[in-house]
Formats: C-alpha cells, sequence, structure tokens
C-alpha cells in the first residue's frame, strides 16, 4: 500500500514537472508571437514594410502593452538564443 502511495506521488510530481516546463515554452512562444506582431505593425521604424496605414492605425491601440515591453526589452537587452537553448537544456 505504501509503495502505491510513492508510485502514485512520483507521477504526480512527474506529470506537475511536465506541465510547468510546457507552460513555461507555450510563454516564451507567446512572448516571441507579440514581438513578431509588434515588428509587423511597426516595423516601418526600422526599414521592414509595413502593412497599410489604415489597418496600422487600427490596430496600433492593442500594441500599447506591447510598446512598453519593447522599450523595456531595449533597455535590458540580454541573450534571447540563450534563454530559448536554457528552455531546451542543452
Amino acid at each position: 500500500m505504501n509503495l502505491f502511495k510513492l508510485f502514485k506521488d512520483f507521477l504526480r510530481g512527474f506529470c506537475q514537472g511536465l506541465r510547468e516546463n510546457a507552460v513555461s515554452l507555450i510563454e516564451l512562444e507567446c512572448a516571441e508571437y507579440e514581438n513578431i506582431f509588434a515588428l509587423l505593425v511597426v516595423g516601418g521604424l526600422v526599414g521592414i514594410p509595413s502593412p497599410p496605414t489604415t489597418l496600422t492605425i487600427r490596430i496600433l491601440p492593442l500594441l500599447e502593452r506591447e510598446m512598453k515591453v519593447m522599450s523595456s526589452i531595449t533597455l535590458n537587452l540580454d541573450d534571447l538564443f540563450g534563454r530559448i537553448v536554457g528552455y531546451f537544456e542543452v
């Protein structure tokens, strides 16, 4: 009976660890998609062809948080590739 409880606790912890790892990877992917979206909309500032102006003006209010995030990222630049490799524990 005690062995069954230990095995059950082990599986519960293992599943929890897998969930936490999956969630952290999804959060990283979501952050990268937000950065890509912002780059597409505000890409004209760095020379990337941007969507039509009317479309950009319509979705610009959605980028208020992204503009704050982009400005904070530029202040605290770090190694994104190193962070991604760290998630895969290479």
